[in-house]
């Protein structure tokens, strides 16, 4: 915990509220918490989400051991059905995407980029990077370095997910 904190009024109570994970506009707070372990599995990770106006809800699909699910967490509406959808990292597995109309619903599953650096997605943002387009996720990666370079060289990439096929760019 604490990759991210932000000060705000949570609970409408007139007095601000520290909060460690990634707020969303409607006062969802996504938290990752990659070293928890989910016995028997050691630092699997898991995905929290609180909300003002339910219980904590918690995320870990199929947990792996050093999955270090909740690396990074987003809000996207990647889905595209006007519902913030929740995504969160696993360092080395890849990125998990729940349905939020249907938060119950088992995840879609983005693997991790071939060639990926280890912390391939220290960056990440939600936008509508096309007009009239789905909101998509963009995933930055400081440490890659492209085939051939020394690892010191570490130019970096961006990783962009849609649900659109035709849009997923490297």
């Amino acid at each position: 915990m604490g990759h991210s904190v932000v000060v705000l009024d949570w609970n409408v109570d007139d007095e601000l509220d520290i909060a460690a994970g990634a707020p969303g506009e409607d006062r969802t707070i996504l938290v990752g918490s990659p070293r928890k372990d989910v016995p028997p599995v050691i630092d699997a990770g898991m995905g929290f989400v609180f909300r003002p106006d339910e219980t904590v809800r918690n995320y870990s699909p199929r947990p792996v051991e050093n999955g270090i699910l909740g690396y990074r967490a987003r809000l996207v509406d990647l889905i595209g059905d006007q519902t913030p959808d929740v995504a969160f990292m696993s360092l080395p597995v890849g990125t998990y995407l729940w349905d939020g109309a249907r938060p119950d619903s088992d995840p879609v599953f983005f693997r991790r980029p071939p060639g990926a650096a280890s912390h391939w997605c220290t960056g990440a943002a939600a936008a509508q990077l096309y007009p009239g387009g789905k909101e998509e996720l963009v995933l930055g990666g400081p440490r890659w370095s492209p085939p051939g370079k020394p690892k010191s060289w570490n130019s970096g990439r961006l990783l962009v997910l849609s649900m659109d096929a035709d849009r997923v760019r490297r």
